[in-house]
């Protein structure tokens, strides 16, 4: 009902339209008209209603919903993390840690109430204290990252870049374990009861299941990646709810 009322709402829209991110009861989409600038939406799941559009200079390229769904991040090639209070769609946005990214914000994570997390092109995740708008911890990856998202229960942060993966405590912020592959990752999830952990690449298609502890490569899911492949394709990095919930539902 909820996926046919926005399908509705897009029937004859001159648009370019990208899906980026969802909570119970509201969708975000990023559009770029063929004639005039950007815009940015969130939509009613359950009526197709626009609710708000949100002004943005450029692409926005990932989106995160605050725990109680009343604020919401985004960022993108303007290098810029903004935090939008959607009981206020006239106040303008508020920037957290100016000029502080040297790289188009790929990744917005957010768990705790105060604490947002970014991942740039500049390979590093910052965690940033809402409260003060200051960074509270800075982690400096290898590789470009692909994806930067919490678990469900928001106890672990995943992050994928480039050959390598790594696994955070969600509330100490602490590295927990990093672990090198053979393939580029793209997104990458951790179902911590089995100890296993799913990685997908920008290569190929295949969904390919690890082991936590060994780091070996246990197979391919046909399974879990055609389910996937239902709601969006793993090669645009593929983040957010569809991604952990399908991963702890077949690994479970």
């Amino acid at each position: 009902m909820a996926s046919t009322s926005i399908r509705r709402c897009f029937t004859g829209s001159n648009c370019i339209c990208r899906f980026f991110g969802v909570s119970l009861q509201s969708v975000f989409f990023y559009g770029r008209p063929h004639s005039n600038g950007c815009f940015s939406k969130i939509w009613d799941t359950h009526t197709g209603e626009n609710l708000q559009t949100l002004q943005h200079n450029h692409i926005v390229r990932c989106v995160a919903f605050a725990p109680n769904p009343t604020n919401v991040a985004t960022g993108g090639p303007e290098k810029k993390l903004r935090i939008f209070d959607l009981n206020r769609p006239d106040a303008p946005a508020t920037e957290i840690g100016a000029q502080q990214h040297a790289g188009t914000i790929k990744c917005v994570a957010w768990s705790e109430p105060n604490i947002l997390v970014s991942a740039a092109e500049d390979k590093y995740i910052r965690w940033w204290d809402l409260r003060s708008r200051e960074i509270v911890e800075k982690f400096a990856v290898d590789d470009l990252i692909g994806s930067c998202e919490y678990s469900c229960d928001g106890n672990l942060l995943n992050v994928a870049a480039g050959k390598s993966v790594y696994f955070f405590d969600g509330v100490s912020r602490r590295l927990l374990k990093s672990i090198r592959t053979d393939y580029n990752c793209s997104s990458v999830a951790l179902h911590a009861p089995s100890r296993r952990f799913v990685a997908g690449g920008d290569s190929d298609t295949w969904a390919r299941i690890f082991d936590y502890d060994t780091e070996r490569e246990l197979g391919l899911s046909c399974v879990l990646i055609h389910r996937m492949l239902e709601l969006m394709t793993i090669r645009r990095c593929l983040q957010g709810p569809p991604w952990t919930n399908l991963v702890h539902k077949f690994l479970a």
